[in-house]
């Protein structure tokens, strides 16, 4: 080989070794190492790491890794470079503390928004396992300040993660998070805090899901502050406290308030073991995330068998349940909510006392989707005053197998104005059934989707129930979305059937004495006896305010209907499009109305006569032209209106009303019969499908019960 070809080809292998250098150079110098990829995260061990990561926007996508505990004492001013700085530009990554910790960030700045170690997190993004030391943040007039996250977005999710220190700012200003659009859970802050509005001691302004999470810092603001949340505008807050002594704020948005003894007790940390992340040295500090490796035992929750009063939670083993305590329980494991559970026992939930009442189901992310046989029971004292969204004894239910049934609430009240989708038992039932559920002495106030049993039916069943509740909602003069009130349910779009309604129910638009505004579905043999109020608006109706491509079918109605300076006012229906309703009544002498979008006006004389009901297809007991199921039941013309025959005591079979002779008669014809017949009431409430003996001893019972 000539020199020339030799000079030529070691040349070629100089310039590749160099360029080889210059890349691996280049590829080392970032970060520490790693890929960025799941597996193998970029690692950052000191603060130009961390700074770095800020400053190379196209990895804010990446997986990353903290290998060790760093202090950041060195950028001071503005000088560090913040991870996520806006809606286009996010962190939608994943930041691993790894059980470490960043120290000594300090940020000062005026008129820019989105500060924090992070600013904004989006998509699926995740910060986790990461804990903030004495950070020092004042951004001035700046929005959205946390001292770790400016604004979670999307799908965003913060958890196991605390911080301490000093946050400040304008508006949305947060301890954790100054705006909480997606998921925190297992975090807390005892940094304090101060802004102007919207200002809280974890998070300024929630709009998402937060759980288990506490703060302690002093806070303070002028508009919209509070010891854990500023303001809460969407979402729900599970099982989450602040300190009321040291946070100098009596009041939240969301959260329970707590002396700093109570934050130091074991007890008040029931369900926070469910994930195994928390740690407390009781009476001697709060609870601590278990990677801090601090003194103290790890919270564990009770088993099943501490937590109710039997059983394994299965379709034939429910977990059974006999004192208030055991069904406070539920709403505290949300891992439980999809089991079975059967009542025992008559529950007084007012020995719980105010404010301790767990909601079961709590967000459309975490359902209800188990069964709970109220087996005849009785359920009073319910009394709630808390919360923005999703108000009931249930919160959200949500799935085909769902079955609530054979329960009654007494006496309950629901006070939370500005609250939205709110029920006495149900705020939202997404699927599922609701059978023979039942309100007595109820009351409600929010300020839209209310009903006095369920707040909004999207897509289940409800069978068999009904409420005897007053509903409000706010007066004319309270700013805000006011839409959509019912004695029985505030907005339907699936099934009601043989339900019916009584009290009183008052909104501003789409207000019924049944349901207060209906898109799709269907309400068949249903009636409303609630007087009926509107605020302001439109859509007033003796049974249903707004119907819109709706069927209904052998209803009525008979409550005084007030429209107000409203207008569509009707003494059944008072807008219907594309809709049809058949067979369905409302009485112009009590309800003081002769028009209606759709159904006929009977007088009181009329209504209170059986023919004008099976002379268009009701099936009454007692007769056989319109049918075997005996729905309906009116013993004496002139003295009532019709009844649905599922109210009347057990071993009522026919009239007169009252358990007699009449009914042994019925008793005896169905003796030894197998099937759907009315005499099968044994074992109560639904029987075996066979009637024998067991009937007779309930028959027996019910008669005697007649004659005291």
């Amino acid at each position: 080989m000539c020199t020339e070809e030799k000079v030529g080809i070691s040349k070629q292998i100089f310039l590749s070794i160099i360029a080889f250098f210059l890349c691996a150079s280049i590829s080392f110098g970032r970060y520490s190492g790693g890929s960025g990829e799941p597996n193998t995260p970029y690692r950052i061990s000191d603060a130009n790491d961390m700074n770095e990561i800020g400053t190379y926007t196209e990895d804010w996508n990446a997986h990353f890794v903290l290998v060790n505990d760093i202090n950041m004492s060195d950028y001071t001013g503005t000088e560090f470079s913040i991870i996520g700085t806006g809606s286009s530009s996010s962190f939608t990554g994943v930041f691993d503390g790894n059980g470490h910790s960043i120290a000594n960030f300090s940020y000062t700045s005026t008129g820019r928004n989105y500060i924090g170690i992070f600013g904004w997190l989006a998509g699926e993004g995740q910060i986790k396992n990461l804990g903030v030391v004495d950070c020092n943040i004042n951004a001035g007039d700046g929005d959205y300040i946390g001292g770790l996250l400016g604004r979670n977005f999307g799908e965003g999710h913060v958890y196991n993660c605390f911080t301490t220190g000093r946050v400040s700012g304008d508006q949305s200003v947060g301890g954790l998070v100054g705006k909480n659009g997606a998921r925190v859970s297992n975090c807390y802050s005892m940094a304090e805090v101060s802004g102007t509005q919207y200002v809280g001691g974890l998070i300024g302004h929630n709009f998402s899901f937060v759980m288990r999470c506490y703060s302690t810092g002093h806070v303070t603001g002028s508009l919209n502050t509070g010891g854990l949340i500023g303001r809460t505008s969407g979402g729900v807050i599970y099982n989450s406290y602040w300190d009321v002594l040291t946070s100098g704020q009596i009041d939240s948005d969301g959260g329970r308030g707590r002396g700093t003894g109570q934050l130091k007790s074991s007890s008040n940390y029931l369900g926070w073991g469910a994930e195994g992340v928390w740690r407390l040295d009781e009476w001697n500090d709060y609870a601590r995330l278990i990677w801090e490796d601090t003194p103290g035992e790890d919270i564990v929750d009770p088993g099943a068998n501490e937590l109710y009063g039997g059983g394994a939670g299965t379709e034939d083993q429910p977990y059974l349940i006999y004192t208030p305590e055991q069904f406070n329980n539920i709403g505290l494991f949300w891992e439980d909510w999809d089991k079975h559970f059967k009542l025992m026992a008559d529950v007084d939930l007012s020995v719980l006392g105010i404010g301790t009442y767990n909601i079961i189901g709590v967000d459309f992310d975490l359902p209800f989707v188990g069964t709970f046989d109220g087996n005849g029971h009785s359920v009073t004292g319910f009394y709630y005053t808390e919360g923005k969204y999703l108000l009931g004894l249930w919160g959200v239910i949500y799935s085909d197998d769902s079955v609530i049934k054979n329960i009654t609430l007494i006496n309950s009240q629901i006070i939370s104005p500005g609250a939205e989708w709110i029920g006495s038992l149900a705020g939202y039932l997404v699927r599922g059934k609701l059978i023979n559920c039942h309100i007595r002495n109820g009351s409600i106030s929010g300020q839209a989707n209310i009903g006095g049993l369920v707040g909004v039916n999207s897509s289940g069943y409800i069978i068999a129930s009904s409420a005897e509740c007053d509903v409000s909602g706010p007066l004319p003069s309270i700013s805000g979305y006011k839409d959509r009130y019912g004695g029985l349910v505030g907005e339907n779009n699936s099934y009601i059937y043989q339900s019916h309604s009584s009290g009183s129910v008052y909104g501003n638009k789409s207000v019924g004495g049944l349901v207060g505004f209906m898109y799709h579905g269907e309400v068949i043999d249903c009636y409303s006896t609630a007087n009926v109020t509107l605020g302001e608006e439109s859509c007033v109706g003796g049974l249903i305010g707004l119907i819109f491509d709706a069927n209904i079918q052998n209803c009525y109605s008979t409550g005084f209907v007030d429209g107000g300076p409203g207008s569509s006012v009707g003494g059944l229906i008072g807008s219907a499009m594309s809709s049809t309703v058949e067979n369905s009544f409302w009485d112009v002498n009590s309800s003081d109305l002769n028009n209606s979008a759709r159904g006929s006006g009977k007088t009181t004389e009329q209504m209170q006569t059986m023919s004008t009901f099976t002379d268009v297809g009701w099936d009454f007991v007692d007769e056989d032209d319109n049918g075997f199921e005996d729905i309906w039941r009116m013993c004496i013309d002139g003295q009532d209106y019709p009844k649905l025959n599922c109210e009347f005591s057990k071993g009522d079979f026919a009239c007169p009303d009252g358990v007699d002779f009449f009914d042994l008669k019925v008793f005896t014809d169905q003796w030894l019969q197998e099937g759907a017949y009315s005499a099968d009431i044994a074992p109560e409430p639904e029987g075996d499908g066979l009637v024998n003996l067991l009937d007779f001893a309930i028959l027996g019972k019910k008669w005697f019960e007649g004659v005291e």
